[in-house]
């Protein structure tokens, strides 16, 4: 299957949860945007454990709802990266980013900082403006990570 259908697909369920069928279909593609995204940790299932266990009173709805957002933030990398096959979507990458804004969770705003600073690559004024407009909302961790790209080419 084609990586950036894969992809648009993902990203399109996540910008359009009212179509339970596009949600359905996203669902099949977790392993398939895994390998998008480079992720190849045999431990996977080790890591979601630990996971679970720093936050038992999570019931299964919110551990599934925190992976539909972060998969969809972390697509939006796979759009903006040309080893990726990634052809740059900067309209809908900051849309995606804009729903997580608010966000305090740690994957979540991991997989935002990556989006801010692939997109960065690719389109430096959308970030900036992006980041000028959001800073004020957005976790620590991202304002430092995206603003040292921006400054310094690097994430730290």
């Amino acid at each position: 299957m084609d990586t950036q259908a894969v992809v648009q697909d993902i990203v399109a369920a996540f910008e359009d949860l009212s179509d339970p069928r596009r949600v359905e279909k996203s669902k099949t593609y977790f392993p398939t945007s895994m390998k998008v995204m480079g992720v190849t940790n045999p431990n996977l299932k080790v890591v979601i454990k630990e996971l679970k266990s720093s936050y038992p009173e999570w019931n299964q709805r919110e551990w599934i709802d925190l992976c539909k957002r972060r998969r969809a933030v972390v697509s939006t990398v796979a759009l903006n990266l040309k080893s990726r096959g990634g052809t740059g979507d900067i309209p809908r990458t900051i849309r995606v980013c804009e729903r997580v804004v608010d966000e305090r969770q740690d994957m979540i705003q991991k997989a935002l900082s990556w989006a801010l600073r692939e997109l960065s690559k690719r389109d430096r004024a959308a970030v900036v403006d992006f980041m000028e407009l959001h800073e004020p909302r957005l976790a620590r961790r991202v304002v430092k990570e995206v603003t040292h790209k921006l400054d310094f080419g690097t994430k730290n």
